[in-house]
């Protein structure tokens, strides 16, 4: 695999931490509204044109993609560590990456009166599921 394209429509971004129901309606709607600004950037992407594998158990692969992040109207360069599994046709890719807010135009998140805030440096994970 030599290149990737990974679409995100911002819109289908859900919170999955645990706070209280109330509580976790007005972090999504900020996080959604005032932080990504999904009205206007619809869409993260991510494309690489440099993915380096090594197997390191059956069907099991620890992959380096290069490539770049697009998130809130910014483009940068990112490295990012996956762990895929491949099963026939059904692939699963799980990993974890930092970024800092800042360096790609958002603001600070604050929800609950202030009381709530989120460092500019926060970690992105992901677990995909799709069949190839």
């Amino acid at each position: 695999m030599d290149s990737m394209l990974l679409v995100i429509e911002t819109e289908t971004l859900t919170l999955l931490d645990r706070v209280k129901e109330k509580d976790a309606a007005e972090i999504e709607n900020a996080m959604l509204d005032d932080v990504l600004e999904t009205h206007q950037f619809t869409e993260i992407v991510l494309v690489s044109k440099n993915i380096k594998m090594r197997q390191t158990a059956q069907a099991t692969y620890l992959a380096e993609i290069s490539g770049e992040l697009s998130l809130h109207g910014v483009t940068l360069r990112n490295l990012i560590e996956v762990e895929a599994e491949f099963n026939n046709i059904d692939l699963r890719a799980r990993g974890e990456f930092w970024l800092r807010q800042s360096d790609y135009n958002i603001e600070q998140f604050k929800a609950l009166g202030g009381s709530l805030k989120v460092k500019d440096a926060v970690k992105i994970s992901f677990d995909i599921a799709a069949q190839v």
